[in-house]
């Protein structure tokens, strides 16, 4: 293995001087670290990221927490994260917290010990008890789609409340009068969702009632989540003329239980997502949704996490929260023929 001091045998140089050039300190002339940068290239110098993290107290990596990858927003965010990451010379760690606060809190823990520089987590919950300890041992964090109770919290996503407030009154506005709420047994954005649909139904003088909220498990793979909806709602589709779902995802097995029961979309039944994926709600599903851009969000977090790090820790002139505003997309599901 190539070290430093080979290089400055070859150069007939100090290790002090290879070491500033390679490590882009000022006090190197640009000839010189030219040189060495070619030299350290030309004899496969493969820099030493652990004796560097000893001295930067920067390890290179970052934890991913989600509550699962089978849900195509959580997987493209994550992909997004990791791809850009490695532009920038970070390692990254992922754990799925299967949408169990104690698992999240488990897998918080162990990346906390793993010396990551900082986190980026999708929360089970908005109040989350790690958050002010993690909060005193200055370990940036950035929430991303489920926002935070915390006001010093980092967040990158779209208003929720606002989604489910959008899509629960395009419905009503198109004639549905009893609509039911399909969400997510566990995830930080839920209770925002919730709120904005109960708000709204209320806000028109419809019923609201609790039994009109469907949860599936959020482990579970997509389609198997969306036949859990169509299991537990199996009995009273007939009772609604509208369904809200928290993710395009959970059409699936709707639309089969749809069929099942002889109704149809849109003509029996107006459906709308909170959140859908912009580039992949294909013409097929055509599903009305608030559209999102998952790759831009885990560019965002990233660059915010990037950032929280590199201003040792604290941003106080920067935004804590990069809220897209949320615009629907109305398709052919919640066009009544």
């Amino acid at each position: 293995m190539v070290t430093m001091e080979d290089i400055a045998i070859e150069l007939g140089c100090s290790i002090n001087t290879v070491s500033k050039a390679l490590n882009n300190k000022p006090d190197v002339s640009e000839q010189t670290r030219k040189k060495v940068l070619e030299t350290a290239k030309r004899m496969g110098y493969v820099p030493n990221s652990l004796a560097k993290s000893l001295v930067t107290k920067i390890s290179g990596t970052i934890g991913i927490v989600v509550p699962s990858v089978t849900i195509s927003v959580y997987t493209e965010i994550v992909e997004a994260i990791m791809t850009r990451a490695a532009k920038l010379d970070y390692s990254t760690f992922l754990a799925i917290s299967a949408g169990k606060p104690e698992t999240e809190a488990l897998a918080i823990e162990n990346l906390y010990r793993k010396r990551v520089d900082g986190l980026i987590i999708i929360p089970v919950d908005h109040k989350p008890l790690y958050h002010k300890s993690l909060k005193v041992f200055e370990l940036p964090i950035v929430y991303v789609l489920g926002d935070t109770a915390y006001d010093d919290s980092y967040f990158v996503g779209i208003d929720l409340f606002d989604c489910a407030c959008i899509t629960t009154q395009h419905l009503i506005d198109n004639g549905s009068k009893r609509i039911a709420l399909v969400c997510s047994t566990r995830s930080g954005f839920v209770t925002n969702i919730e709120k904005g649909f109960k708000h709204t139904i209320l806000n028109n003088g419809l019923e609201f009632n609790e039994e009109f909220i469907f949860k599936p498990d959020v482990s579970l793979a997509p389609q198997d989540a969306g036949y859990e909806v169509a299991h537990k709602l199996d009995y009273q589709i007939n009772n609604f003329d509208g369904i809200i779902l928290e993710h395009e995802f959970l059409y699936f097995g709707l639309h089969r239980l749809l069929e099942q029961h002889g109704l149809s979309c849109p003509n029996d039944i107006l459906v709308a997502a909170c959140l859908g994926i912009r580039e992949k709600n294909s013409s097929s599903l055509s599903l009305t949704s608030i559209d999102i851009s998952p790759q831009q969000i885990g560019y965002d977090s990233l660059s915010m996490l990037m950032d929280l790090i590199k201003y040792n820790k604290s941003q106080q002139n920067r935004e804590y929260k990069i809220k897209s505003e949320p615009r629907i997309t109305i398709r052919k599901s919640s066009k009544r023929i």
